[in-house]
């Protein structure tokens, strides 16, 4: 394969048996021909690496990984390794691309472009809507603009994105293997302070099946991993808001929104593992509690009543309280079971 390919398309493997097929060759139908497709199967238990192999050899383009299980991140981290690109762009194993999802998005670049961002059409079993935002381009000026008219603090995933391999070289980026949530938006607001210019486009040539996303955004991992993905999204908001010069009221409380459901995502960590009641007052206790019930908004009045004990630093009693919620569903589940 020559050294001069243009785009390496990067696919994160595990258990996508039912899916995989449909995504491999919506890749290799693209209109524009000049990439390699780098399948990382990461310890899968179905089929899918058998998949993988199958392809591998009908077409040059492919290059096939295999390695043991560590999430997501660590299955990106190596596509990035072996990626020979000038472009790197990644597709979820569950999802699908148009046609020209590659000619589009390199035909918005140009010699001081480092990031091409576009958008989705989300697919549910009932329906499949577009997303509809104005196309742009984004510089050191106006770099909160993305966070007021493009809604770039929830768009984090590295699908319908095209990066310049150089900056992920040069800066030193990989996906954060200790953070099970969140870890795309800590590599693209890296990137993004990174790069000269971006590139927002109108396009939505891939297709995002939502049939899968509730299992992982409303999974509690453990307390560690919650309170490391907060304290790293926190610190790269700063840092951001910082360096960048955020002000405009909007593009601040939708970042700060960010920070915010991490922090109710340790909360709720703290009630759905086993963690010792000292160590559990000692956390919350540390936590920004004020940005959790400053902008997390409206939500369930249970929810409320909880964020007003918090605001008024009743911690020993809203502990209580969580704790005796969780008793009486453990001994709900039990009782069912006899």
């Amino acid at each position: 394969m020559p050294e001069s390919i243009l785009i390496s398309v990067i696919v994160p493997v595990y258990n996508a048996a039912t899916t995989l097929e449909k995504c491999i060759n919506s890749i290799l139908n693209q209109s524009f021909s000049d990439f390699e497709l780098l399948l990382v199967d990461d310890g899968s238990t179905d089929s899918s690496g058998v998949i993988c192999d199958n392809y591998y050899g009908k077409d040059r383009r492919i290059t096939v990984f295999h390695k043991r299980n560590g999430g997501v991140s660590s299955a990106r981290n190596l596509g990035l390794e072996h990626a020979r690109g000038v472009w790197v762009a990644f597709v979820d194993a569950d999802d699908w691309v148009e046609m020209n999802y590659l000619k589009n998005l390199i035909s918005h670049v140009d010699g001081t472009i480092d990031l091409v961002v576009s958008y989705a059409r989300i697919y549910t079993k009932d329906r499949n809507q577009r997303e509809i935002y104005p196309s742009k381009l984004i510089t050191h000026e106006n770099f909160e603009d993305m966070f007021v008219e493009n809604d770039m603090h929830w768009h984090t995933g590295p699908w319908s994105k095209l990066y310049r391999h150089e900056i992920i070289r040069k800066c030193k980026l990989s996906f954060c293997e200790g953070m099970h949530i969140s870890e795309d938006a800590l590599f693209n607001f890296q990137f993004m302070m990174c790069a000269r210019s971006i590139y927002i486009s109108s396009d939505t040539d891939y297709c995002y099946s939502a049939e899968t996303e509730c299992s992982l955004t409303k999974r509690v991992n453990t307390v560690d991993s919650e309170i490391q993905t907060c304290h790293n999204i926190a610190d790269i908001v700063s840092n951001m808001i910082e360096t960048m010069q955020i002000r405009h009221p909007k593009a601040l409380h939708n970042l700060y929104y960010l920070n915010a459901l991490n922090i109710r995502r340790v909360l709720n960590a703290l009630y759905y593992n086993i963690v010792p009641r000292a160590e559990r007052i000692e956390i919350l206790r540390n936590a920004d509690l004020d940005m959790y019930t400053h902008f997390i908004g409206q939500c369930s009045c249970k929810e409320e009543f909880f964020k007003l004990l918090l605001r008024w630093n009743l911690i020993v009693i809203y502990d209580c309280i969580r704790i005796l919620i969780v008793s009486f569903k453990r001994y709900g589940r039990f009782h069912e079971k006899l």
